[in-house]
């Protein structure tokens, strides 16, 4: 599959997120303390950052196995593939091999089949991680594009990671973020969705999600 193609579907799930989001605020008459939330909302709130974070790594992943076994770019340039990338599998073995900061090369020359075994491909630092060794063609305007917007992707993995493994330790993580935006007490990581962004002033989650595209768009340039 094209690289565009592949953003067209990212794209898609983060607009159809973000639109539930800014319909979940329309109902709101105000956010601006963790009593605006009932244990339904955070449920479903749970729910909408979940399916973000999860499209945005899907993403990511499909672009490096494409990138390494031959796609096409936003400009139509053809990426060559990797002479070791015969498939998403080999792909696979070589993130996973490529991922861990003590793994020295060769990280290529096994097949992987169990998908529970590969990295968390949204992480924006472990996706670094991987790009600079496996080093498709692209490798260095994706790098380039990831970097760029590290914050807000940081920013939503750890809200979505406090969600799905909330205790303390995730919401001293949660608060480490304090400092990046315009914030009012919390009880529970979705509530943080809600901060705002100092000089858009729009919801941390919007923004982000809104940023994510453009690093997807600037990783596929």
């Amino acid at each position: 599959m094209s690289l565009p193609a592949l953003f067209m579907t990212l794209e898609s799930e983060l607009d159809n997120v973000s639109f539930h989001i800014r319909e979940f605020v329309r109902g709101k008459p105000q956010i601006t303390s963790s009593t605006n939330f009932s244990f339904q909302e955070e449920c479903y709130l749970e729910g909408l950052i979940s399916r973000a974070w999860q499209a945005w790594g899907s993403f990511c992943r499909e672009c490096i196995i494409e990138s390494c076994t031959g796609t096409v770019n936003l400009s139509g340039v053809a990426i060559t593939a990797l002479p070791l990338a015969g498939s998403a599998g080999h792909v696979s073995w070589a993130a996973i091999k490529a991922k861990s900061t003590s793994n020295a090369p060769p990280y290529w020359g096994g097949v992987n089949g169990q998908l529970w075994k590969e990295p968390t491909w949204g992480d924006a630092d472990i996706l670094d991680r991987i790009l600079l060794r496996l080093t498709p063609h692209n490798h260095g305007q994706f790098r380039s594009a990831i970097s760029a917007y590290h914050q807000s992707i940081k920013s939503i993995q750890i809200i979505r990671n406090g969600s799905a493994h909330n205790n303390h330790q995730t919401m001293t993580q949660v608060m480490s973020l304090v400092s990046n935006y315009v914030v009012f007490p919390i009880s529970h990581p979705v509530h943080a969705m809600f901060w705002a962004e100092p000089l858009t002033r729009d919801f941390l989650v919007t923004f982000a999600l809104y940023e994510m595209k453009a690093a997807a768009l600037g990783a596929i340039s």
